[in-house]
């Protein structure tokens, strides 16, 4: 089974709907996947208007969703892929767990490097597609501020452009 860590910073929208669609994509391909949602300041609640949402535009139901903050046991049971929203999760994943660098990405730069280095091959490890995909790496690409590679906060746009804060396609 692969095991996923999507990382947030309060675990309100962004997340819980990348991990919900996550589970229904790896199902659709019989993959057998769990998926957890933490946040970097986790504890409120997610809205109902993004459990409405995810019902309604995603097919994702979020009701029963219990945001709680990372911790070094989450990464390591974690022991696939780290997922963070922007780059300063992607950071501080990496100063909780030093060894999950190879396999702790931004959504973006996952779905960017993924389609470089094409989809992981039948029967691979997760673990073992994900440093393939992370070649050419360094820890350097953790500094500085760009926000290239970042989704999006959704809270303050309009019906009409929420779709366009979003990657085209998940991992």
């Amino acid at each position: 089974m692969d095991h996923l860590l999507a990382v947030c910073t309060g675990i309100l929208c962004r997340l819980p709907l990348l991990a919900g669609l996550l589970i229904r994509k790896a199902a659709r391909r019989g993959v057998e996947a769990s998926v957890y949602a933490a946040g970097t300041a986790a504890g409120i609640q997610t809205p109902p208007l993004v459990v409405l949402a995810g019902a309604e535009h995603m097919g994702v139901d979020l009701s029963g969703h219990q945001p709680e903050q990372v911790t070094a046991g989450h990464l390591r049971s974690a022991d696939r892929v780290l997922l963070g929203a922007i780059l300063a999760h992607v950071r501080e994943l990496v100063v909780l767990d030093g060894d999950a660098w190879t396999r702790t990405f931004t959504v973006k730069e996952l779905v960017r490097r993924g389609r470089e280095h094409g989809p992981r091959p039948y029967r691979q490890y997760l673990r073992g597609w994900a440093a393939k995909v992370s070649t050419g790496r360094t820890i350097r690409d953790l500094l500085g501020e760009s926000v290239e590679g970042d989704v999006a906060y959704p809270f303050g746009g309009s019906d009409a452009d929420i779709g366009a804060r979003w990657p085209s396609s998940t991992p």
